[in-house]
């Protein structure tokens, strides 16, 4: 998955690896997701997932089996269209969203008025439900609620403890709504949910650990909400493919753990996180194509392992407080198409290592403490690459820093500062 930019529009499509079911009203693009891709290519059933998820299968605590005290039956849910069985997960479904219906407060486009009835997979518009998606369950050759999709619904309210009955949903998408309060510790019961989108709302609290108990979930958004602490270390042994937690309040250091994380995109942007970047990323070298740190409070060195990241595209650590040279290593990381590094300390060179990389296409390098400048680095307009360097130390460049500022910064590295180097200013043209 790769795009430029750091806008990532994540498309799943899982028709090659998890075969073709019937589709009733579902998103474009989306399958219902009963098994993991790597159960699949294995072969394999997931463990425990029959007629029900393991622990849903009786009655049992939160939501596990039927909701209490209903006898199969939600309040004021009657009877089912033929072929809804007595215990069926549509009713257990029906419960949920009508559960869910009673603390949405503001509903400005009127969608949850559409939730009426006890079936809500009808396909006919004056029967549908809007937001909810039905398909074929293979496993049990029923039809089931298989996503939730209520992005930029307006929606306002809490998510309840009774949505952890939604055992059949495999996408959860609830983005630029204003749900506020946390994920309710129930959804640890959705053991088929390889999608949660719950990003642009207002939730808050400390990270919501209830995600790590989703063996299925593939993509995880919580970003631009109000949550904060640390990242926790068992995060970053998800089966995830994308990753979004930008735009929080998360703090704290990443972990050694976050090379053990098998993503291909990691976005952890816009937070408070400190601390050095951890030497273990070299170990994502398989999976990973993007991965934004910009605008945290990261420290130290730049280390050398990142160049073991052979297959990232967009690396981008601006605003930070690195302080280092670039490390050679740097030109193993042959795939790289945008880097930027702006508003950090870095000092030095800015090397051919960088700027030799065959497939750049923006270098952004923008309030640091460079002084050389390669001629492959003043090369890189006249390749057609995008190259911002402004606000550094080249000498004889415009728009640099003053002599002073950069005389002040080596001296604070060096007994004596270095020279700024003169290039024409024509090569940068």
């Amino acid at each position: 998955m790769r795009c430029m930019g750091g806008l990532w529009v994540v498309l799943l499509l899982w028709s090659s690896v998890l075969g073709s079911f019937s589709v009733q009203g579902y998103p474009q693009g989306y399958e219902y997701p009963t098994w993991s891709p790597t159960q699949v290519k294995e072969g394999n059933h997931p463990p425990g997932v029959g007629h029900h998820p393991p622990g849903v299968g009786g009655h049992g605590d939160d939501a596990g089996g039927h909701p209490p005290g209903v006898g199969g039956h939600p309040p004021g849910v009657g009877h089912h269209p033929p072929g809804v069985g007595h215990h069926s997960p549509i009713k257990d479904a029906v419960y949920a969203l009508l559960s869910w219906k009673r603390a949405i407060y503001s509903d400005p486009l009127n969608i949850t008025g559409s939730w009426v009835g006890d079936y809500p997979c009808y396909t006919d518009d004056d029967r549908k439900w809007v937001g909810v998606f039905c398909e074929v369950d293979p496993e049990t050759d029923e039809l089931v609620v298989a996503g939730i999709d209520l992005n930029h619904g307006m929606l306002a309210g809490t998510l309840v403890p009774e949505l952890g009955y939604l055992k059949t949903v495999g996408i959860f998408h609830i983005n630029s709504n204003y749900f506020h309060g946390s994920i309710p510790n129930t959804f640890r019961k959705l053991r088929k949910l390889t999608e949660l989108d719950v990003s642009n709302n207002m939730l808050s609290g400390s990270f919501p650990r209830v995600v790590l108990r989703l063996p299925s979930l593939i993509y995880l958004d919580i970003r631009f909400n109000k949550f904060y602490g640390p990242l926790p270390d068992d995060l970053f042994d998800l089966p995830l493919d994308a990753l979004f937690v930008n735009n929080n309040d998360f703090d704290g250091f990443l972990p050694s753990s976050l090379g053990r994380s098998p993503v291909s995109v990691m976005v952890v942007a816009n937070n408070k996180l400190g601390g050095r970047v951890p030497t273990s990323i070299k170990n994502m070298s398989s999976t990973l194509n993007e991965i934004l740190f910009l605008n945290n409070q990261f420290e130290g060195a730049l280390p050398g392992e990142i160049g073991a990241l052979n297959q990232v595209v967009v690396f981008d650590i601006a605003k930070n407080n690195l302080l280092s040279t670039l490390p050679n290593s740097i030109q193993n990381m042959e795939s790289l198409e945008a880097f930027d590094i702006a508003e950090n300390q870095f000092y030095g060179d800015l090397t051919a290592e960088l700027c030799n990389l065959p497939n750049l296409a923006n270098v952004t390098v923008v309030d640091n403490y460079f002084t050389g400048l390669s001629p492959a680095c003043a090369n890189l307009t006249a390749r057609g690459v995008i190259f911002n360097f402004g606000g550094n130390c080249f000498g004889g460049v415009a728009g640099q820093k003053d002599n002073q500022t950069c005389a002040e910064f080596y001296q604070r590295l060096f007994p004596s500062p270095p020279a700024p180097v003169s290039l024409p200013l024509p090569l940068l043209l």
